[in-house]
């Protein structure tokens, strides 16, 4: 959990910056000496919580617990369908954490029941046993053979606006902590009212998600599979559609760049494509080797498929460092982080890590680029530090200002730089991160806090 952060600015050891007023939630600090303005833009904590796919807790086994009251009932038709040698399984992630997962699927105010186990005696994997009320009592209705060797997600979505929730359950492999299973389990109701589970869809998967793409109203499958059966990986984004007689359908495929070995985060805006409003999906990568890059893919409801924006991705959009696409001046549209060179040398004193070992962390100037079209345009800078995990934005040109590191008392160091004779000129202020709230800086003035 992190804790109270503190950044201080110290501006009378170099005599250039006047604080006026530090206002709430923009943070600008406005100087009358200095003919720029300067922004913090705080992403403290958030810069590293980078939501890999990449591991699974310990898989939660137990066997069956006494369940009490109405809970009781519930414990005891199951049992009483699958016996009470097995080993209950719950669900990793998600809303639903048990189980025992209690959700009202078609809609007859009255819940179904979902339940997680494993029977020693047949093999290892997952089964779910599905349970409804039959005129008041708990009947199992459904035994359904899992895809994997634990439970990862169960979710509850009426995707296509039927009146009924779909099931969508998501399977960890045995022996895979990247790739998984999310199948989808649809039913029927018959006249007597009794229901029939059958999974429609059973897709492997690195990221998932539903997406209404077209902005219809309706929600399609997208789904990222690494293919490392080949020589070169095969990263596939694909898109499946839920159709009105309850199948799966798969309308659009992509094949994204091979240099994708996991995904680092996903975000979403919305844009006018071909004078229509389409959903934007921004997708930051690892690469294989290391760092990050972005894909971004759009859908065309000219075409009915979706199109990569960026024709070379990982070279356009890389960076070594673990800083996610982020909607950095607050317009409701993304922009990705691409590393920009500072003026100077002394800039490049290491904060931490090495340059063998790829993990070398120094101060940087980010270049955050939006998409025009297929274009990557300039919209704003900041300089990034990877330690402290801040975002300073500055409006100044990157040729007569630079930034460094002093390694003694770990101050970012804002000073002119002189374009003709590649020299530093005079210092203007520098910054310096704090995490204890207790220690007073002397000759500091403090510029932003949180929690």
């Amino acid at each position: 959990m992190l804790g109270i952060w503190q950044i201080y600015l110290r501006n009378q050891l170099y005599g250039r910056l006047n604080i006026m007023r530090i206002m709430k939630g923009g943070n600008c600090l406005n100087t009358k000496k200095t003919a720029f303005v300067i922004t913090l833009i705080i992403l403290v904590g958030s810069l590293s919580s980078c939501s890999f796919l990449s591991g699974n807790p310990m898989n939660k086994i137990v066997r069956p617990p006494r369940l009490e009251g109405e809970k009781q009932a519930l414990q005891l038709a199951f049992e009483e369908s699958v016996g009470n040698n097995v080993l209950l399984k719950s669900p990793a992630k998600g809303k639903f954490l048990s189980s025992f997962v209690t959700y009202d699927v078609d809609g007859d105010e009255e819940e179904e029941a979902f339940v997680f186990y494993v029977d020693p005696a047949a093999d290892a994997s997952v089964r779910v046993n599905i349970l409804d009320k039959m005129k008041g009592d708990w009947t199992s209705v459904a035994d359904l053979k899992g895809s994997g060797s634990s439970v990862y997600e169960i979710e509850f979505e009426d995707v296509n606006l039927d009146g009924n929730s779909e099931i969508i359950i998501s399977w960890s492999l045995f022996d895979n902590k990247t790739t998984r299973i999310v199948s989808v389990i649809d039913f029927t109701v018959s006249d007597t009212g009794t229901l029939t589970f059958t999974a429609r869809a059973n897709e492997y998967f690195t990221y998932k998600e539903l997406i209404d793409f077209d902005l219809n109203g309706y929600y399609e499958l997208c789904v990222l599979h690494i293919d490392n059966t080949t020589e070169v990986l095969q990263p596939y984004l694909k898109v499946f559609e839920f159709t009105e007689n309850n199948s799966v359908k798969l309308i659009s495929e992509l094949l994204l760049d091979p240099n994708t070995a996991a995904v680092s985060k996903t975000r979403k805006d919305i844009i006018s494509s071909d004078g229509n409003d389409t959903a934007r999906l921004f997708i930051d990568l690892l690469r294989s080797d290391f760092g990050l890059f972005t894909e971004v893919v759009v859908w065309s409801k000219k075409d009915s498929k979706l199109i990569r924006m960026l024709k070379n991705p990982a070279n356009d959009t890389f960076r070594e460092i673990s800083l996610n696409t982020s909607d950095i001046d607050g317009d409701g549209l993304y922009e990705i982080p691409v590393i920009a060179e500072l003026a100077g040398s002394l800039q490049k004193k290491l904060l931490s890590g090495s340059e063998e070992t790829n993990d070398a962390s120094y101060i940087h100037l980010i270049r955050w680029v939006s998409l025009k079209g297929a274009q990557l345009k300039n919209k704003k800078l900041t300089i990034y530090n990877p330690e402290a995990l801040y975002l300073f934005g500055y409006n100044w040109k990157t040729n007569n200002v630079t930034v460094r590191y002093d390694q003694e008392s770990k101050d970012v160091i804002f000073s002119k730089w002189n374009l003709k004779t590649k020299k530093y000129g005079d210092d203007l202020f520098a910054l310096n991160y704090s995490s204890d709230v207790t220690k007073v800086l002397k000759g500091y003035t403090l510029a932003a806090s949180g929690e």
